[in-house]
């Protein structure tokens, strides 16, 4: 891109890039870099990556030049990404600055940085003025520390040098601390510093107006979309015998399947502080607690979905930037299927053949019933049993033995050791887990800091403490 023309490059921007997606494994990566590339004289330069992942380990995740410092990237194919940046002056004097903007599923980052040099590597003044923030929306609140430094040094090593950390919490009420140091380096080191901690404004309500999220919850549960029927394992509707009613109004199951009922709004059976940017007004647990079929109480089981926990959950900002994006919740049951859920309606057709003497315009017509026994038995050599694609042929043996992978689990256990705290402590998410910790430290406080969650795969032994 040359603007505003190709003979007046004011803004030139030449970008490498790749992107893929891979619909089998449920993910989109794309990335970019700057080169050669320019404003005026002033060089520019820096990297891009966007992530979206919906089916297993599910994540999203948006970067222009790179994270918060504390911040460590999921496992999602990153290299390291370059600040954007451009240099003001090139050579001596030395003037740049940096820039980073990056949004995941758990927070809001950005910052940018200001580096001066000059001088030569014998004796040199360099300084630099940094900025990294940390967002956070209901209630709104930001975390900003803020770095400077100016010096004087024998190549890397500092003569002596003026440095400022600030910390800045807000809004309302404003909170400040930092440190203001002076370092001198000569012979022997020394560092004279003072330190500040100071609040001012009056407290202010920024919390967002609270939800009832049951009603939502209902609406989604009686949202038809979210309802699917499922086949049988090992088969597919290669037939339709006649033509189906309106699929947008009515589902048409299979007598031998199941029924998937599930919302991506809200994780069940877990308590919830917030939803979104808002607060939950009425109750933070939310179950199915049972389903009808008929007249009657249906056997069901839990199926699970992918949420953010930064959206329901309260998370300090090492939290946000350490816990994984996404992470599995029970979001809606399933029924039928292996349960063998049962219909309240049958229709009994009798097997009938017609035995034909030629030729055919023979009087004669005889007409034979057959039991059920031998029909099973004559349908098995049918051309319907004999297709590829029939499901005697592609269902799934009994006597087969299936291998499955298994979703971690969290287990409490002592600090010590590692070893489980109580046997029942297990959970199917790291959520559920640091929530039965908080319980247990509100009643007994002196488990405070001796027990904590791990993955139930890293439990030293199933012995009880």
């Amino acid at each position: 891109m040359a603007l505003p023309a190709e003979d007046l490059r004011i803004l030139h921007l030449q970008v490498s890039f790749a992107g893929s997606i891979d619909f089998e494994s449920g993910r989109l990566q794309f990335d970019a870099s700057l080169y050669d590339s320019r404003v005026l004289t002033f060089t520019l330069s820096g990297d891009m990556a966007l992530r979206v992942y919906w089916k297993d380990n599910a994540n999203f995740l948006l970067s222009v030049g790179g994270f918060h410092p504390a911040y460590t990237p999921p496992p999602m194919n990153l290299g390291e990404l370059a600040r954007l940046g451009i240099v003001l002056f090139q050579g001596i004097p030395h003037m740049s600055a940096q820039v980073y903007f990056a949004v995941t599923s758990n927070s809001v980052q950005f910052g940018a940085r200001v580096e001066v040099y000059y001088g030569i590597d014998l004796f040199n003044v360099y300084g630099f003025l940094g900025l990294d923030v940390l967002i956070n929306f209901n209630p709104f609140h930001f975390v900003a520390e803020i770095e400077a430094q100016v010096g004087v040094r024998t190549g890397s090593d500092v003569l002596f040098a003026i440095t400022l950390q600030l910390i800045l919490e807000g809004p309302s009420p404003w909170h400040a601390r930092g440190t203001a140091s002076f370092c001198i380096g000569f012979i022997i080191k020394v560092t004279i510093s003072a330190n500040f901690d100071v609040s001012f404004g009056d407290p202010q309500e920024t919390h967002l107006e609270s939800i009832d999220v049951l009603v939502e919850m209902v609406n989604a549960l009686g949202n038809l979309g979210n309802w699917r029927p499922l086949l049988p394992q090992g088969s597919n509707l290669h037939v339709t015998l006649r033509a189906l009613p309106d699929t947008s109004s009515t589902l048409v199951m299979h007598p031998f399947g199941a029924l998937e009922i599930t919302q991506k709004l809200v994780p069940l059976h877990v308590a919830i502080q917030r939803f979104g940017t808002r607060t939950p007004s009425a109750g933070s647990i939310f179950t199915l607690a049972d389903a009808k079929l008929g007249s009657g109480l249906a056997a069901f089981t839990n199926t699970r979905e992918q949420f953010a926990p930064a959206q329901f959950f309260d998370l300090s900002d090492a939290e946000k930037l350490s816990r994984s994006s996404f992470a599995d919740y029970d979001a809606g049951i399933v029924i039928g299927g292996d349960l063998a859920a049962q219909t309240d309606f049958q229709r009994a057709r009798d097997v009938v053949y017609e035995l034909i003497y030629l030729p055919e315009h023979s009087p004669f017509a005889l007409f034979y019933s057959m039991t059920a026994t031998l029909a099973s038995f004559v349908s098995l050599g049918s051309a319907v049993a004999q297709s590829p694609v029939s499901h005697s042929t592609n269902s799934v043996s009994a006597l087969e033995q299936q291998a499955s992978l298994v979703s971690e689990r969290y287990a409490v256990v002592s600090t010590d050791n590692l070893t489980m705290h109580t046997s029942d402590l297990v959970f199917d998410n790291a959520t559920a887990a640091h929530q039965a910790v908080q319980r247990i430290v509100a009643n007994k406080p002196e488990f405070f800091g001796a027990i904590q969650v791990v993955p139930l795969s890293a439990v030293a032994t199933k012995g009880v403490v």
